[in-house]
């Protein structure tokens, strides 16, 4: 169970396994007495053996993360699995999605951040094949379409006003491209980094910029719905399509999407 959230590449996975079952015919009741052994941020094929104690501590000071009076986690009363499982394919279903009916619930956990000083952990929520996997599915879907317009709604802009406005950069050759761009032998480049991004921004800050993007784009396009079928995405201005899912503007404002996530009564979602 130590690495039922590790790499979804089979053979890899094999290995680990393999190496963990190496350690724990050596040491089979030591090693997980006092140990967390977990992978390494950002360094394939590496392992951490963390205090179990230490690990502890840092999982209850990111469960107690909490900003402006709203907190990121809330514990909620111990739920049979399988009825999780049953509330999570009834929202699933809610949509018109085939629901993952043998997928595993997310679970939460941190790998250690080697490269800080001091030492810090990355938390990840999630599981191979998730129960949630069919609507992520969906959202990336969606979120990618969104990406989309926004980029060109900017371009359309900066071809008039010469300013950019778009700097969601996808790999490295965008970042080459981009600096080329740039003719001002006075320019420097500046680099941040932020030490807890997701849990410390202000929620009624995210969820009000979110809401005017979402509303700006849909101005944009003249239409108040958006239709997926298949891989395929459109907006659909007088929801007249017959074939695929559509979704009003409004399912897509989080605080809709928080409050039926609630009602399954699992994990409460504060933030994207």
């Amino acid at each position: 169970d130590i690495l039922d959230h590790g790499k979804d590449k089979p053979e890899l996975l094999q290995k680990e396994l393999m190496w963990i079952k190496a350690l724990n015919t050596a040491y089979p009741l030591e090693l997980h007495k006092d140990f967390v052994i977990t992978m390494v941020d950002k360094a394939a094929g590496n392992y951490a053996f963390t205090c179990k104690k230490l690990y502890l501590q840092f999982m209850e000071k990111e469960m107690n993360t909490q900003n402006d009076g709203e907190r990121t986690y809330e514990l909620k009363p111990q739920i049979c699995p399988t009825v999780i499982r049953s509330n999570h394919e009834r929202f699933t279903r809610s949509f018109g999605i085939i629901p993952q009916t043998e997928g595993n619930l997310p679970k939460i956990y941190g790998i250690p951040k080697m490269h800080k000083n001091p030492i810090k952990f990355r938390f990840i929520t999630g599981a191979h094949d998730s129960t949630l996997k069919p609507l992520s599915i969906e959202l990336q879907k969606i979120l990618k379409f969104l990406h989309g317009h926004f980029r060109r709604y900017c371009d359309s802009i900066t071809s008039h006003d010469k300013i950019n406005r778009f700097f969601s950069i996808r790999n490295t050759f965008k970042v080459v491209q981009q600096l080329s761009t740039v003719h001002n032998p006075n320019s420097k480049i500046f680099c941040a980094d932020f030490s807890s991004l997701f849990t410390n921004l202000p929620h009624d800050v995210v969820r009000e910029k979110l809401y005017f993007l979402i509303d700006t784009l849909f101005k944009n396009a003249g239409s108040e719905y958006l239709v997926v079928y298949g891989n395929y995405v459109r907006y659909d201005r007088n929801n007249a399509s017959t074939t695929g899912r559509s979704y009003h503007k409004v399912d897509f404002k989080v605080s809709r999407v928080y409050k039926s996530l609630n009602k399954t009564q699992t994990i409460s979602l504060k933030y994207a």
